[in-house]
């Protein structure tokens, strides 16, 4: 078998390991330098979700693909921003899609600032307080900053929400869901989300996503980190916003309606709707039972009003390795809140 024929099985089956497991033994069968990035693909891809080597596989991966030629890669990599590494079973968790986000968002305040990261709760839980608190789990847990395993029910009419993080990971899903921010926007969270995405998808050899919502200027974003790099970018303000990706050109001439259920998706990511209690998690859709464990934690610190100077300057760092911004407009927008037939989410009007 040739390389062309390869090639073609790669992108006849892109989910599938197998085709590019036997372009890499082609690969290393002539000595040819390119081995190094299946190789590595393979080795992370084979490491378990939150495993400790992943920080230092995830490193290997990133410098493995670097030094290859775009062109190849462009071959080889044929659903970015999917990595080819990213585990089959954590591509088709029970629920999909971001109509359930959507539903829950759309019956409240339609602002939140929320991260995501493909990797188990523990592993998560432990590093944001690490990072963020620098805490040990033990002290953490000690300390009650760190409340695992809290009780899981359905919603409540006119609860206080919580001051705490709280953090879940559905059953049979990949991904962990961690809310900075229920129904208000601050940018100092939104900075700590995006900051902490970074940090944890290179600690951890993963992808890890921020995602928000402000209201006031309708505005909606996420980014999107791979072991420690930003790969993707895109925040549609009322129709208008930019996009950048360090793995593919801008997959729409505007942004679609329900953006960014085209990247989510893919990836495997689900987001419930939930917030926190003191010592409790509220779940209300898909609900309490699809709940593999929901903790809480504190990482208060005092609130302080971010300038001009140091947005720009958080920005900039957000943005390293993009080369261009590209700028998408609709005219003729319309916010979307899941497929409700034309309708809201919570049968009224939209909430900006």
């Amino acid at each position: 078998m040739d390389e062309t024929m390869l090639l073609a099985a790669i992108r006849s089956a892109p989910l599938d390991p197998g085709p590019r497991r036997d372009y890499a033994d082609w690969l290393e069968s002539r000595d040819d330098p390119r081995e190094a990035y299946p190789l590595a693909e393979d080795t992370l891809r084979r490491a378990p979700l939150g495993d400790p080597s992943r920080g230092v596989l995830g490193r290997a991966w990133r410098e493995a693909r670097a030094a290859q030629d775009a062109a190849w890669l462009a071959q080889v990599e044929p659903t970015p921003p999917v990595p080819p590494w990213l585990p089959a079973d954590a591509r088709t968790p029970p629920h999909q899609g971001l109509d359930d986000w959507f539903a829950r968002a759309g019956q409240g305040h339609y602002q939140w600032v929320l991260l995501a990261v493909l990797a188990p709760i523990d592993a998560v839980s432990r590093g944001l307080l690490e990072l963020r608190a620098g805490l040990t789990p033990e002290a953490a847990l000690a300390s009650g900053a760190w409340v695992r395993g809290v009780l899981v029910t359905r919603e409540r009419e006119y609860e206080r929400i919580g001051p705490g993080v709280p953090v879940i990971q559905l059953r049979r899903h990949a991904w962990t869901v961690a809310m900075y921010c229920s129904f208000h926007f601050t940018t100092q969270a939104y900075h700590d989300a995006q900051s902490d995405a970074l940090a944890l998808s290179e600690r951890l050899g993963t992808l890890a996503v921020e995602y928000s919502a402000e209201d006031t200027s309708g505005t909606m974003g996420y980014h999107l980190f791979e072991c420690g790099e930003a790969i993707e970018y895109a925040q549609d303000a009322a129709g208008e916003g930019g996009f950048a990706s360090q793995r593919r050109p801008p997959p729409w001439p505007s942004f679609p309606r329900d953006f960014p259920d085209e990247v989510f998706r893919p990836l495997g990511l689900h987001l419930p709707g939930f917030y926190d209690l003191p010592g409790a998690v509220r779940v209300e859709v898909p609900g309490p039972d699809a709940v593999a464990r929901a903790d809480v934690l504190d990482l208060r610190r005092p609130y302080r009003n971010i300038e001009l100077p140091e947005m720009v300057e958080h920005d900039t760092r957000m943005m390293t390795g993009f080369d261009t911004i590209h700028r998408l407009a609709d005219p003729e927008y319309e916010p979307y809140l899941g497929h409700q037939d034309g309708e809201a989410a919570d049968g009224g009007d939209v909430p900006f």
